[in-house]
């Protein structure tokens, strides 16, 4: 197992001050529940990791040292944000049996859980490769 994965457990426990997402409730979406003290964590730790993404970027900009290993830290750090982020849709999914087709899931302030209808722009292959087809 990657040393990402095996600790992935210990960094979601140190996480103390969640992280909340700015964004209101809008109109037509449809609060279906709240984020867990677990949801929470990965959410706040993927935002951590993208931050850390871009502070490493603008270190880059300023000091050209280490540039290699700079990229690739970068890289990682992005690469684990976007992974941790996946997992906290399949994990909201899962918790609140959120996989009916059509409904799109986001975050809101207050840590709610909203769902909202698709637009019906996807193409139908991205809906079959998302499931939702």
């Amino acid at each position: 197992m990657s040393t990402f994965l095996s600790l992935l457990p210990l960094e979601l426990k140190q996480v103390s001050n969640f992280l909340e997402p700015e964004e209101e409730i809008k109109q037509g979406e449809t609060v279906v529940g709240d984020m867990s003290n677990e949801t929470k964590a990965l959410y706040t730790l993927s935002r951590y990791k993208a931050k850390e993404a871009l502070d490493i970027q603008a270190g880059l900009m300023i000091c050209r040292e280490n540039e290699e290993e700079k990229k690739a830290a970068i890289n990682a750090a992005k690469a684990r944000g976007a992974l941790l982020y996946e997992i906290l849709w399949v994990y909201l999914r899962d918790d609140l049996n959120l996989w009916n087709a059509g409904r799109g899931l986001a975050l809101r302030r207050g840590f709610k859980v909203v769902t909202y209808k698709e637009s019906p722009e996807l193409p139908p292959f991205l809906k079959d490769l998302l499931g939702w087809g």
